[in-house]
């Protein structure tokens, strides 16, 4: 029925709430939204901690704990030897008295959708089996294998970043700087391999290196910005330049990488993924490297290199970052250092001049003002002990092992010629031309089997409906064989 204000308290209901609620909290909303509503108006007394407590069917003392709540923070006040009164500065609130106060929290005349809605232009997402690794064959990519995390290490890392000496960086809030200790680690430890180096002035410490690109994003680029990306590309960087204003174009990939262009649209940046091209995994040539830093200088943009999973390469070295081949300063690198380690742990780190290192700090104070300091000082602490490094060779020979069972059993049953580099947590492949991978992942989910099809990295320009992304590192290398076996039953059905 309607409330009206002449409700009496006999229609006094205790409103739904989540299992585990506290029943003196429920009380205590009832009454909330029997004021807020206006169904016990201002200045009105109201029923008596026992009237409520027989209405309810509670106790008393779970009425009076709610009444002590409300009297705290001004919703009602007690009046002596007269009892308790609707506060006479709260106003009722207008609400529709066929819903459920505190309950119908989706019944609202504002069309949410439409008051957050974007202007950038519409763009595939990538959609992630929530429990993936519930099923027997978890071809996902991006995720990392728990079995090969450093716990014991990073335990203690977590317990010295509170000791005495390492308490004040782990706990200060300090949107200014990052920690000392882990920019140290980034300039010394690991940026030379890279062949990279460079002062902590000139780093920035990230939640990963999207944030990385956010940030960019923010500062750099201005609506109507020309921005170049690979295509097939990481849909996410189409996605933070889309929403930054930026006008997309795209760079076609080949066995050698992105492709240098005769022209470059006047684009104020372009993105790259040189170590392992995400997602077909090959590496960008040294030729082409050093082709897209000299345009760069020659036509005037800036490039921003995400050295996306360059420790995994199971085969010769890696290449020189592309930061380190610019003379000019041209190249802004991202790196991570939590993908390897465990993708949620959200520690990345940016690399350019120390002007511009300044500004997006002040820019990330104003997203979730800094990385949190007991992270940092333990990532730097994981680094310094050499866990790390032990970690992450074991963690490579496995992948390494993952890899060739992969790749193995891809050139069996794939008919045409596969570009495999050996690197990366996963294999780009090419399915016969008459199969649609959307279809085929829709069937393989019902067989117990995941992965990304390959359209949506694709600008709709080069799209194609037959290749897929078959990630390795979080499945184990006996199922490789089997499940892959599997999936080529698939390809008739």
């Amino acid at each position: 029925m309607a409330r009206t204000r002449q409700q009496t308290p006999n229609d006094l209901a205790l409103i739904p709430a989540p299992p585990g609620t506290p029943l003196y909290l429920r009380v205590r909303l009832t009454v909330e939204s029997f004021i807020a509503s206006g169904v016990w108006p201002t200045g009105d007394r109201i029923p008596s901690s026992r009237q409520i407590a027989e209405l309810l069917g509670v106790s008393r003392t779970t009425v009076q704990a709610a009444y002590s709540g409300l009297l705290d923070d001004g919703f009602i006040v007690s009046k002596s030897r007269s009892g308790y009164f609707v506060n006479h500065q709260i106003s009722p609130i207008s609400v529709d008295h066929d819903s459920t106060p505190g309950v119908d929290a989706n019944r609202s005349e504002i069309d949410w959708v439409q008051l957050a809605s974007s202007t950038a232009p519409a763009l595939p997402e990538l959609d992630r089996e929530p429990r993936w690794w519930t099923f027997k064959y978890p071809f996902v990519t991006g995720q990392h294998d728990p079995a090969y995390f450093p716990t014991a290490a990073w335990m203690r890392a977590l317990k010295a970043s509170l000791a005495t000496d390492e308490h004040r960086h782990a706990s200060l809030d300090d949107v200014l700087m990052d920690d000392p200790l882990l920019l140290e680690t980034i300039c010394h430890l690991i940026l030379p391999a890279r062949g990279i180096f460079t002062e902590p002035d000139n780093v920035l410490v990230t939640l990963g290196s999207q944030q990385g690109l956010q940030l960019l994003g923010e500062r750099l680029l201005h609506p109507g910005d020309s921005v170049l990306v690979e295509s097939p590309g990481y849909l996410d960087a189409r996605h933070v330049f889309s929403r930054a204003g930026a006008n997309l174009g795209y760079l076609p990939v080949d066995g050698e990488g992105a492709i240098p262009q005769e022209s470059y649209s006047h684009a104020k940046l372009i993105y790259l993924t040189p170590s392992h091209q995400h997602p077909t995994n090959v590496t960008l040539t040294a030729k082409r490297r050093l082709d897209f830093i000299a345009d760069a200088s020659r036509h005037n943009f800036i490039i921003v290199e995400d050295d996306y999973d360059s420790e995994l390469r199971y085969r010769g070295q890696p290449s020189p970052a592309m930061a380190a081949l610019d003379p000019n300063g041209r190249t802004i690198y991202l790196g991570t250092m939590s993908k390897v380690l465990a993708p949620g742990i959200r520690i990345g780190f940016l690399v350019g001049p120390a002007p511009l290192i300044a500004i997006l700090r002040k820019a990330r104070r104003y997203q979730h003002r800094q990385p949190p300091g007991q992270i940092q000082r333990a990532v730097a602490l994981l680094y310094q002990s050499g866990d790390f490094r032990t970690s992450l060779q074991s963690y490579r020979r496995a992948l390494g092992t993952r890899w060739q069972t992969a790749s193995a059993i891809a050139r069996e049953i794939f008919p045409d010629e596969q570009i495999l580099p050996p690197g990366g947590t996963g294999l780009w492949l090419k399915a016969p031309t008459q199969i649609d991978t959307r279809e085929l992942r829709v069937v393989a989910k019902k067989n117990g089997i995941l992965f990304d099809s390959g359209e949506k990295y694709f600008a709709t320009c080069h799209a194609s409906n037959n290749y897929m992304r078959i990630g390795f590192a979080s499945i184990p290398n006996e199922r490789i064989e089997p499940g892959l076996l599997k999936l080529a039953t698939l390809f008739s059905k």
